[in-house]
């Protein structure tokens, strides 16, 4: 029998405690976070046909900090920063573990600081590589990227002291006046081309509380904003998909910046209702409060298609009538 946790140093293949007495089961533990290759899983599945299980968990693993790697994190915050804040606990998926603090410099700047740790091989290097290009004005600033160790990376960010938007709109009940939320759309979707068209990236993580404001003035409709957690993670073979989910996202967060109708989940709502109810009730709840123009409601629309195909790319979004008077 080939076991592959021999073969391959991504897999483990052990039996849990509750089923030891059940030899009709194999239990692969499969860490994804490595780069495996298509080959990697033909090798397991080999070995599991050969041990003659009836039975197959595929158990997956987090990716999370070692106590050597909290270390360094925090001898970086002591040595390099006279103040530091924590500001989200550890966030950890099958790919990537990361933590983030507001911490202020010794020329008292206050900057935002990201730990990104990855077990896939060379992640520093290859996000220095190309973390350093994500230069765009309607990007969160990035003023310094270092690898801190093979497998984790720190990012110093600005801050943006109003917060992101989802705070404004959400906490203070404020439904953004047309020309605000033109501007707004304008401004994300140029980095989204940017993303999309010149670094073949696509976001993956767009919503309402990752639009970072750096200015506001609701008396003369004036928004500057930062699209910020980018880049890093995005980076991928299905560009096409990814790109059309990056536009649904961008839709969603519309659509409740429009509607502060923040519970509706759009996708379960076209799965148990026809689409022209969907798009009755979302064209409802957008104009509930604020009388959008018609045409941009069903540019919204239009983001928010069903058919991942139909949907606007980020240069049709830009150079549409919708956005111009």
């Amino acid at each position: 029998m080939t076991n592959p946790s021999k073969q391959h140093h991504i897999f483990q293949s052990n039996l849990l405690p509750d089923i030891q007495d059940k030899e009709e089961v194999w239990v692969v533990v499969y860490n994804p976070s490595f780069e495996g290759t298509k080959d990697d899983e033909k090798q397991v599945m080999k070995g599991v046909q050969e041990s003659g299980k009836k039975q197959v968990r595929i158990v997956t693993e987090n990716v999370s900090t070692t106590h050597e790697e909290n270390e360094l994190i925090r001898n970086v915050l002591e040595e390099r920063y006279e103040w530091f804040k924590l500001l989200s606990p550890v966030k950890k998926n099958t790919s990537f573990c990361s933590i983030v603090y507001q911490v202020k410099d010794w020329k008292k700047q206050t900057r935002i600081i990201k730990f990104v740790t990855c077990r896939r091989r060379n992640f520093g290097e290859k996000c220095l590589q190309y973390l350093d290009e994500l230069r765009h004005k309607s990007l969160v600033n990035i003023f310094n990227i270092e690898a801190i160790s093979e497998s984790m990376i720190a990012i110093e960010m600005e801050y943006a002291e109003l917060g992101d938007i989802l705070r404004i709109v959400k906490d203070d009940c404020l439904c953004l006046p047309e020309a605000l939320i033109i501007e707004l759309i304008k401004q994300v979707s140029e980095a989204l081309l940017f993303l999309h068209e010149e670094k073949n990236l696509s976001h993956g993580d767009l919503k309402p509380n990752n639009i970072f404001i750096r200015e506001l003035d609701l008396d003369n409709n004036h928004i500057n904003i930062a699209l910020g957690e980018c880049g890093w993670k995005q980076k991928t073979s299905h560009q096409k998909s990814k790109v059309s989910d990056d536009i649904y996202a961008f839709g969603v967060t519309l659509y409740q910046l429009m509607s502060l109708d923040f519970e509706t989940n759009i996708s379960k709502l076209y799965s148990s209702k026809g689409i022209q109810f969907v798009k009755s009730t979302l064209i409802s709840n957008m104009q509930k409060y604020i009388s959008y123009k018609n045409d941009l409601v069903q540019l919204v629309l239009h983001m928010l298609s069903k058919d991942s195909d139909s949907r606007p790319s980020a240069y049709d979004i830009i150079t549409s009538s919708a956005l111009y008077y």
